[in-house]
């Protein structure tokens, strides 16, 4: 594939494709026409692209003041319908979020306000960039970038100033540029904070693409919400369906810091410290609780045969052998079968309430999302099969099929 270019000086305006249904923005290049009226615009920036994707509106309080139909966009002088959406003219503006340093009120309002990342200042030029302190303002360090020969100070901070700041909760270090870049839509009292991307949209690279990823998933796993999130669920696979919030906060706790009692390393996302926070807690322990009708959880199927087989000695003896569990109808009979499952996340939902008294408390049982009655007595008499007959299919058992007639 052979590809021209050449340096111009026509323009080409940065448009914005609203969606009319739901909002959601796409990017719209419309550079100035050549010689024979055409105008080269890369696949997917044209008025025609469905590259939508969600942004933070700013303006229209109650709702975003956009149109919402092609009467609507026309009757914008700098916008025209375009099928599925209205694009429109912009302009982005690019300013300080802090003015001052006495305009910023504490670390936290830093790391919450501010939603552009900087570079080390070790990547610039020596003298580039001078620390003014925490500008009386506690955990912070305040990176001034030397403009015209000269030295900003706290007293006046520009777009160009670096926020360096740990995060209490994650024990991360953010570097963080004092700039908010805002887009304006052209004839409409709307706009949105510009979001930020790693991959251009013209020319492709690989190399964006791994970053992308590496900030994605940095996001989720630094996010207020991962640690109680993965905290219930790993109670949960521990066996105690309904954790109280204590011991949630508790697990979360460990997780964060990384350190329970005298395990972890102390660094965020440590599991050894989770699971010891887990298995140690006294609701996992204590013996009280056993009276507690809501304590514990339902044991799925497969673990409650796999758990018999162990009781019994069950081992493999042969190649046939390892056909153990795997037999067809498994998951249709029983709720469960080896390697079944019908999707990526599991057999069955984590926050799953099942009918009945259960639901009525309020609580879940997400091993019950995959029985019945009809699996249960199916489960009963496989494991009456194998008390009496050892591993076999016959009789509803659990093994690989045999040769000759079941007894």
């Amino acid at each position: 594939k052979v590809a021209w270019y050449h340096w111009t000086v026509d323009e080409c305006a940065l448009r914005v494709k609203v969606n009319y249904e739901s909002g959601q923005v796409a990017r719209v290049d419309h550079p100035e026409a050549d010689a024979a009226g055409l105008r080269n615009v890369a696949a997917g920036l044209g008025d025609d692209t469905l590259n939508y994707f969600g942004v933070d509106w700013i303006s229209g309080e109650g709702g975003v003041p956009t149109p919402t139909s092609p009467a609507q966009c026309n009757a914008v002088s700098t916008c025209y319908d375009a099928g599925d959406g209205c694009v429109c003219d912009t302009t982005t503006v690019e300013a300080p979020v802090y003015a001052s340093s006495s305009d910023v009120p504490s670390k936290e309002h830093v790391l919450s306000s501010l939603k552009v990342g900087a570079f080390p200042v070790e990547m610039f030029d020596a003298g580039a960039y001078t620390s003014l302190g925490d500008c009386g303002v506690s955990g912070l360090e305040v990176l001034a970038a030397k403009t015209n020969g000269g030295s900003s100070s706290c007293s006046a901070l520009d777009s160009d100033t670096i926020f360096k700041a740990t995060d209490d909760t994650t024990g991360v270090e953010r570097l963080l540029k004092n700039v908010v870049s805002t887009v304006h839509i052209a004839g409409l009292s709307a706009s949105f904070r510009n979001p930020v991307h790693f991959v251009s949209l013209v020319n492709y690279d690989l190399r964006d693409m791994h970053h992308e990823v590496d900030a994605v998933i940095d996001h989720l796993f630094y996010h207020p919400s991962h640690p109680p999130f993965l905290a219930t669920r790993m109670i949960q696979r521990f066996g105690i369906s309904n954790p109280s919030p204590g011991f949630v906060k508790r697990v979360v706790n460990a997780y964060r810091t990384g350190v329970y009692t005298d395990m972890g390393d102390g660094t965020y996302g440590n599991m050894a410290a989770m699971v010891a926070a887990i298995l140690l807690d006294p609701e996992s322990s204590s013996p009280t609780l056993d009276a507690d009708p809501s304590q514990g959880h339902l044991k799925e199927p497969l673990l409650k045969i796999t758990n018999i087989f162990r009781s019994m000695d069950v081992h493999y003896t042969s190649y046939r052998s390892k056909r153990l569990l795997r037999q067809p109808g498994l998951q249709k009979h029983l709720g469960q079968g080896s390697y079944e499952s019908p999707s990526v996340f599991s057999f069955f939902l984590p926050e799953y309430s099942p009918p009945g008294v259960v639901g009525r408390a309020g609580l879940v049982s997400p091993e019950s999302q995959v029985l019945s009655g009809a699996k249960v007595s199916r489960l009963i008499d496989g494991i009456l099969t194998s008390y009496k007959m050892g591993v076999t299919n016959c009789w509803n058992g659990f093994g690989p099929r045999l040769a000759g007639f079941c007894p």
